[in-house]
């Protein structure tokens, strides 16, 4: 089954919209199943809500545990990436170890 990011949901939606509504057309037009579009469609506020920067790309609008700290993640995104970038290997547990030193760092209550 092919996963759709939040852009190409609401390619097709504004597709689904500009030309006539009709659900199967879309979905032939898109080879995207007819309930997908229709639930694409009634979901299209909060798709367009979740359409910006690095959102685009998500395939989930969500995904699982609510976020404690915007700011701790983006840091250790920014760790993961640099130490893939230098060839290193990081695991689960070092990330762990690095979101509870910046989380520390930046003062963030409630953090484990």
């Amino acid at each position: 089954m092919k996963q759709y990011t939040v852009e190409e949901k609401i390619l097709v939606v504004n597709w689904h919209r500009a030309n006539g509504n009709s659900v199967s057309k879309t979905s032939r037009e898109f080879s995207v199943d007819r309930k997908r579009v229709r639930e694409w469609n009634n979901s299209y506020e909060t798709l367009q809500l979740n359409n910006v920067g690095a959102d685009k790309k998500r395939r989930k609008l969500h995904d699982g545990r609510e976020l404690i700290s915007a700011e701790v993640d983006i840091a250790i995104f920014e760790f993961l990436v640099d130490e893939r970038s230098e060839g290193r290997t990081v695991s689960s547990e070092m990330l762990m170890k690095k979101a509870c030193e910046v989380a520390a760092r930046l003062d963030v209550a409630n953090f484990k």
